[in-house]
Parts: C-alpha cells; structure tokens; sequence
C-alpha cells in the first residue's frame, strides 16, 4: 500500500510518500507414512520383503512480516528514505513414527498348502523416529538512506541498525531393533539462542566532470556484536570512456 503524505496530494512527483508491505503465511503439513509389500527373487527361490508404519509426522511453519519505507524529498536535489521492517517466524516439526519390516522366503510350489505363502523368516527389524523441534526468531532492521544530487556529483550516505533473536531447540532421536539388539543410531538434544545486533554504514561519491571520465570513492563500516569485529572498507573506481 501507498500513501501520498504531501501538502498537495496527487501531484505527478510527490514530495512524501509512505509505503507498507505486510504478509502472513502459515503451513501445516500432515505426513503418514505408508506401507508396502515387495516380492523379488528366481522361480526356485523367492523373497517378500513387507513393510509397515505407524505414526505420523507434523509439520508447522508460520512467518509474519511487516515493512514501512518513507521517502521525502528535501528539496529536487535531496531525497531521505527511512526504513523499518521486521519478520517474526516459528517453524515446528514433531515427529513419532515406528516402521518395522519382515523378509521371508516364498513358497513356490503350486501344488503346496502353503504356495506363496511365507515359509521361514530370514530378517526381522524395527526402527523409531521421535522428535520435538522448535525454532523461533525475530529479525529487526532500521535503515536510512539519503542521496544529494548536483550537477557533477552524487553525493549517498547511510547507516542501517539490525537485530536477531533466534532461539533453537532440537529434541530427538532414533533407534533400531534387529535380530533382538537395540542400536542407537542418532540421539539429539541441544538448545541454542542467539541475540545479535550489526551496525552497517556507508558514505560514497560519484563525480562525473565529463562524459570521458568517471570517479567512484567511499568507505563502508559493518560492526557484528558475535564475535565484536569491526571492518572497514574503502574502496575507489575510476572509468575511462574513449570518445
């Protein structure tokens, strides 16, 4: 959505203008696992391998984010832009599913009480799948940039706050029983936050004397509160345009 802020609404160049963009999303995904019976082998010899399930899987992921940007023109060489948004999510993923499965060998005589059928047991086994997973963050960012027009250059400068909060919690784990011995394959518990800001700012010039000659120069500061590191970064361009 837009909005035209200006003491004279409609004009073809508005002097200020406010933006809003906002979305919603939520998915929910239900998963029962099915399952299935295999038949595989030679005439003379025949295997059925059969599968089953029982449980399911829940899936939930909802993310909401809004975002404002306000543009005001100064003056017909000055122009600001103020920028908010922030994203909020949280993702679920619950899981509690035991499949088991059996591989036999096939009776293939056609005359035998017992023709295809399972005669003996070759394999036997279970697997369990359990889970409780849950992630939620909160994503923050403020920004302002502004931009002086003149005749031979271009002036831009601005500076931009950003803030995450992420908590993580993983809680699951799985095992398998075959031939009587329980197997721990996979055990998983931990739990992670993180609250973090960065800090980001940048100041540039373009000065162009000349259709032939072009000259680009600036410098761009990023502070990250994890591991307190500041880097800055000067850089410079020049173009040449052969007539």
């Amino acid at each position: 959505m837009r909005w035209d802020l200006s003491k004279n609404p409609g004009s073809d160049d508005p002097k200020t203008e406010l933006e809003w963009l906002s979305s919603y999303a939520q998915n929910q995904y239900l998963v029962f696992p099915e399952g299935r019976e295999t038949t595989f082998g030679t005439f003379s010899q025949s295997f059925r391998l059969s599968v089953g399930f029982i449980g399911q899987e829940s899936l939930t992921y909802t993310t909401f984010q809004n975002g404002l940007k306000l543009t005001h023109h100064w003056t017909d060489r000055l122009t600001s832009k103020f920028i908010l948004n922030g994203v909020v999510t949280s993702e679920r993923e619950f899981f509690d599913v035991e499949g088991g499965y059996r591989l036999c060998d096939v009776d293939n005589d056609p005359g035998s009480s017992t023709f295809n059928d399972c005669v003996a047991t070759v394999g036997i086994g279970s697997l369990y799948r359990y889970g409780r997973n849950v992630l939620q963050a909160q994503l923050y960012h403020a920004e302002t940039r502004n931009e002086l027009v003149l005749d031979k250059s271009k002036f831009e400068a601005g500076v931009s706050y950003s803030w995450q909060l992420i908590d993580d919690s993983l809680d699951e784990y799985t095992f398998a029983d075959s031939s009587d011995y329980v197997i721990n394959l996979e055990s998983l518990d931990n739990e992670a936050s993180l609250n973090v800001n960065r800090v980001e700012g940048y100041v540039q010039h373009r000065w162009t004397p000349n259709a032939q000659h072009l000259l680009v120069y600036g410098v761009r500061l990023n502070y990250f509160s994890l591991n307190n590191q500041l880097l800055i970064s000067p850089r410079a361009q020049y173009a040449y345009r052969f007539p």
